[in-house]
């Protein structure tokens, strides 16, 4: 018997991550990882098999990640006794491993160069760790910077990432960056005597988030930028020749946002050449990969739906090798690039490790670790349609329970993504799979500001938040309730972040909708403005400017200031620990709206940064779940009239 999707299905299979391809192709690596019911504690271990498939075997474990194959061994990061990641190696076939790196600020990422002799590391610096640790006692921190503290990290304070060039046997280290700015995503040139990464160690780093490609000759060179006509790039790869590098990155000051980007030649003169055209987005944390018999290879978002795509240095030939109809949420190739291996999630299905034959596009199943959940508890359905507003075509997804019958009336939940540059995908939801299997109808719409439709559509939301954004979504509302099947008088509204931000609009403007479920809103972005991480960087962006200038224009734009509007009866839910969207913004629209005689509730997740849903304590995970379900069974039921 079918049974919905519930809020512990995490428990029920893993997740895969970090999928790693050997040069040759003949050997795969990727991270699996478990959450245990009774501990609440994760569980990561790094699986290896060789390809074609004979078996998959876990090999490390329980808290490893990052697998790099080299030959007959594989690199891996693993906690050492003070709890910091460092780079370990261990034989292929099995045996102890071997830790190599002793950093004192542990190891956020690594790259092997192409012998495997030297290990570019990136690393936390801070400057005042060391007096931290030998005091023993609370320490006041001073901030000199507008960048002081971090989403996913909390204070940094005066530290950075650097690099550090690791002898890959000895393990011993040089650090080569300094400066007042963070390095990652180091990539070697094909003869190892140059070191690329990304950096934003630039002028105006406190107000921006801008970066730039730096490429540094070891051991000894100084990094010079390769890419200071561009604002932002996010990653690169290097030509075979070692002369250019392929950058996914973004021409335009206003386009912030790492899902909206197009392709780059670098030549190393400061030149960059853009060779694609915005539709097809490269997908930065998926790539690219540079050959000479196949040019450059590279993961295109467009229209929510992912592909492996081809295209030559010259921009000439570009491609689609894969078909659409799912997410990939990372990639790696062989050195050929004759192979590709993904995790790719559809709408029926989540995560799974998939391998693509790209010369035939023919694709396999490595895992299928949620079949078995999947088949006892049927996914929705997802179907699609569009409407057209002044000039744009407006794109929605719709999510039907798995026993849907059109003669039925169903309650039905509006969705909204954050962003606003997010956008739904082809791809299992499982905020989407929870509703839509325990009996609700579930809106899903990309409005204008949405990536992956084209860069116009995506920068028509800057400084118009709640203006065409708010009428694309009811006009969507409108066509979607208008079906026979759609309960009007039992309609929801849930977002998260930018989503949140919507929900408080909606209500504030217009009251159709008999509940609200706002997660991690923007109430007052005249307040979050000082208060966000991003505030500065993302916010004068978004909102019309710096705040001294467009105060009127923030609050004007703001959903506390239309709380005495709010008919509809509102639970906010939001992560102690959330600096993106502080829990300032629903403290402040929890009281406007208790203070109005409001129907309220305020929850609030403990511990919980703005990633909580998808990294936090598993309990915040489900209770977030658990607390929507019963927020939506209150006020407008569940299941068919």
């Amino acid at each position: 018997m079918s049974q919905p999707i519930t809020p512990d299905h995490i428990f029920e299979f893993p997740s895969v991550s970090q999928p790693h391809l050997s040069a040759d192709g003949s050997t795969l690596a990727f991270v699996k990882t478990t959450i245990d019911r009774l501990t609440m504690e994760r569980d990561s271990r790094i699986v290896v098999t060789n390809h074609p498939i004979d078996r998959l075997s876990a090999l490390t474990g329980p808290s490893d990640t990052a697998p790099v194959i080299d030959g007959e061994k594989m690199l891996f990061l693993r906690p050492d006794e003070r709890d910091n990641k460092q780079v370990w190696t261990i034989p292929l076939d099995g045996g102890e491993p071997q830790q190599i790196t002793d950093l004192a600020g542990g190891v956020e990422e690594f790259a092997l160069s192409s012998n495997g002799d030297r290990i570019a590391a990136v690393s936390s610096v801070d400057p005042d760790a060391a007096d931290d640790a030998e005091s023993g006692l609370p320490r006041v921190r001073i901030v000199r910077r507008v960048r002081y503290r971090h989403d996913y990290t909390g204070f940094t304070g005066d530290a950075f990432r650097q690099m550090f060039l690791v002898d890959a046997v000895t393990g011993d280290a040089r650090q080569i960056t300094d400066g007042e700015g963070d390095n990652w995503s180091p990539v070697w040139s094909p003869d190892g005597a140059s070191l690329a990464f990304i950096s934003d160690d630039i002028e105006g780093r406190d107000f921006t988030t801008n970066t730039q490609v730096k490429v540094v000759s070891v051991p000894d060179g100084e990094p010079v930028s390769w890419s200071e006509t561009l604002p932002y790039v996010w990653a690169v790869a290097w030509s075979p020749d070692g002369e250019s590098l392929a950058a996914i990155g973004c021409h335009d000051p206003d386009m912030w946002d790492p899902r909206s980007a197009w392709l780059y030649i670098l030549d190393g003169q400061g030149g960059a050449r853009r060779i694609t055209d915005g539709l097809y987005t490269p997908v930065p944390e998926c790539g690219p990969s540079w050959t000479a018999e196949r040019g450059i290879t590279f993961v295109g978002a467009h229209r929510g739906e992912y592909y492996v795509c081809s295209i030559r240095p010259d921009g000439s030939d570009f491609r689609c090798i894969t078909s659409g109809g799912a997410l990939f949420e990372s990639a790696s190739f062989d050195g050929s690039t004759s192979q590709a291996v993904v995790i790719a999630e559809s709408p029926t299905s989540p995560g799974e490790v998939t391998h693509f034959d790209l010369d035939s596009g023919e694709s396999q199943a490595i895992t299928t670790y949620s079949a078995d959940y999947i088949a006892s508890h049927p996914p929705a359905s997802m179907e699609k349609f569009s409407i057209t507003r002044s000039d744009f075509e407006i794109e929605s997804r719709v999510l039907l329970p798995p026993d849907f019958d059109e003669a039925k009336k169903y309650p039905m939940v509006l969705d909204i993504h954050g962003g606003p540059n997010g956008r739904f995908t082809d791809n299992f939801d499982p905020v989407h799979q929870v509703l839509a299997t325990n009996g609700y109808i579930v809106l899903s719409v990309n409005p204008r500001g949405s990536s992956t439709y084209s860069p116009e559509f995506t920068k028509a939301v800057l400084s118009d938040w709640g203006g065409e954004d708010y009428l694309d979504i009811l006009e969507s509302v409108d066509e979607m309730s208008a079906r026979p099947y759609v309960d009007e008088d039992r309609m929801a509204v849930h977002g998260f972040s930018y989503g949140g931000f919507m929900s408080g609009w909606i209500v504030g403007h217009d009251h159709r909708f008999k509940a609200a479920i706002v997660g991690a809103m923007c109430a007052n972005l005249h307040s979050m403005y000082g208060t966000s991480d991003i505030g500065t960087s993302f916010g004068e962006i978004n909102w019309g400017g710096p705040y001294t200038g467009a105060r009127d224009k923030f609050l004007h734009h703001s959903p506390i200031t239309y709380a005495a509007n709010v008919q509809t009866p509102v639970l906010l839910l939001h992560g102690e620990d959330d600096l993106r969207c502080p829990i300032e913004q629903s403290e402040q629209y929890f009281v406007a709206l208790k203070r109005l005689g409001k129907t309220v509730e305020f929850v609030r997740f403990p511990d919980s940064t703005h990633r909580f849903r998808k990294m936090g304590h598993p309990s915040m995970i489900v209770e977030y779940y658990r607390l929507m379900l019963d927020w939506l069974e209150r006020h407008i039921g569940v299941g068919t009239a």
